[in-house]
C-alpha cells in the first residue's frame, strides 16, 4: 500500500465470532520491532510519517470457556515516500548546539528520512555566532541576513574541503532513514558558527541548523593546570584545591615600603572552588613566606601547603 508523507490512511479489519471479538492492530517495523497501533476495527493513521513504514496486521481476539482464542490477518505492507523529514530524535534536541575544546574534532550530526534519497548539502559559514537549531525552509533573516557578506562554502555529502568533510550513512534497520555528519578536524574558535544542512528531493525540501561552539584555552571549564594540597596533622589532605593560570591578574606579596625587598610575584592563579576554604588558602599564601630551599612550599608550625603541577 503506497502512501505519501503527511497523508491520512485508514486500515479496516473485519472478524466474526461469538462472543464478538475485540481488535488489535500491530505493526512490524523495518527494525523488526512489533508496535501496537490501535484497538479499534478501523485503524486511522493521520499525518503519515516514515515511522509508519512497515507491515500491519489485524488480530481478532475473544474468549471461549475462559480460554483466549485469536486469529491474525495477513500483513498489509505500507510504503511511505515523500519530502525529507528530520527525525524526531534530532528535532527533540533543537535548538541543537555542539561544544568542543580547541583542537578537537567536531562532529555535527543530523538524522533524517526521505524517499527518494535527497541531495544533501552542508552550508558552512555565514550563519553568524548566535541562534540555535531549526527545521524547515526559509531564507536569511535577522543575524543571518547581516552575515550575507561572509564567504559561504557548500559541501556535498561524500566530499571534503580542507579540514571539513561530509558523509552520510543509512541507519540500521531503516530503509529510507540516514545519518548525515559534518566533520571538522582541529576545530578552533573561528569555526564557531551555525552550520545548515539542506535536504532536497523531488517532493520537497527541508533544512536543519546546528550551532558549533569551540571553547578556547581561557574557558572556565578547562582542566586544572596545578593543585594546592593543604595538610594539617593529624589530618591528612585537609584541603585539595585545583587551580589554573589566569594571566589577567598577578598576585604579589611582600615589597611595598618595608625592608623586605622587592615584591615577590606569586603564580597567577584562578581557583576552581569557591567559599571559605579558598579565602583561608589565599590568606595563608599572602601571609607566609616560602622556604628558600623549597620554593613553592609554605610551612607554618605543623601545617604545610604544597603547590604541585
Amino acid at each position: 500500500m503506497p502512501t505519501r508523507v503527511g497523508k491520512d490512511i485508514i486500515l479496516t479489519c473485519e472478524a466474526e465470532g461469538n462472543p464478538a471479538p475485540r481488535y488489535q492492530w500491530l505493526q512490524r517495523t523495518e527494525s523488526h520491532q512489533v508496535v501496537v497501533r490501535g484497538h479499534e476495527r478501523n485503524l486511522v493513521i493521520s499525518d503519515v510519517d516514515y515511522d509508519h513504514q512497515g507491515e500491519f496486521v489485524c488480530k481478532a481476539i475473544n474468549e471461549i470457556r475462559e480460554e483466549e482464542r485469536s486469529v491474525q490477518s495477513s500483513g498489509i505492507r505500507v510504503d511511505v515516500s515523500g519530502e525529507p523529514r528530520i527525525s524526531k530524535k534530532t528535532a527533540a534536541l533543537a535548538p541543537r548546539e555542539v561544544r568542543v575544546q580547541n583542537g578537537e574534532v567536531a562532529r555535527l550530526e543530523v538524522e533524517f528520512c526521505a524517499d527518494p534519497r535527497p541531495e544533501e548539502v552542508w552550508h558552512l559559514g555565514g550563519g553568524g555566532n548566535s541562534g540555535g537549531a531549526s527545521s524547515g525552509g526559509g531564507g536569511a533573516s535577522g543575524s543571518d541576513a547581516a552575515d550575507d557578506k561572509k564567504p559561504r562554502l557548500k559541501l556535498s555529502t561524500g566530499t571534503a574541503h580542507g579540514r571539513f568533510s561530509a558523509e552520510t550513512r543509512r541507519l540500521p534497520g531503516r530503509e529510507d532513514c540516514y545519518l548525515a555528519a559534518l566533520n571538522i578536524d582541529g576545530a578552533h574558535a573561528d569555526d564557531s558558527d551555525k552550520y545548515l544542512l539542506r535536504l532536497r528531493n523531488s517532493h520537497g525540501e527541508k533544512t536543519h541548523t546546528v550551532r558549533l561552539v569551540v571553547r578556547g584555552k581561557e574557558e572556565g571549564d578547562q582542566q586544572p593546570a596545578a593543585t594546592f594540597n593543604f595538610h594539617h596533622p593529624p589530618h591528612k589532605n585537609v584541603l585539595s584545591l585545583p587551580v589554573r593560570p589566569r594571566p589577567a591578574r598577578v598576585v604579589h606579596r611582600g615589597g611595598g615600603g618595608g625592608g623586605d625587598g622587592p615584591a615577590a610575584p606569586l603564580h597567577p592563579l584562578r581557583p576552581l572552588l569557591q567559599g571559605r576554604e579558598v579565602l583561608l588558602l589565599l590568606r595563608t599564601l599572602l601571609q607566609e613566606k616560602p622556604q628558600a630551599d623549597r620554593p613553592g612550599k609554605v610551612r607554618r608550625g605543623c601545617s604545610s601547603l604544597y603547590y604541585t603541577r
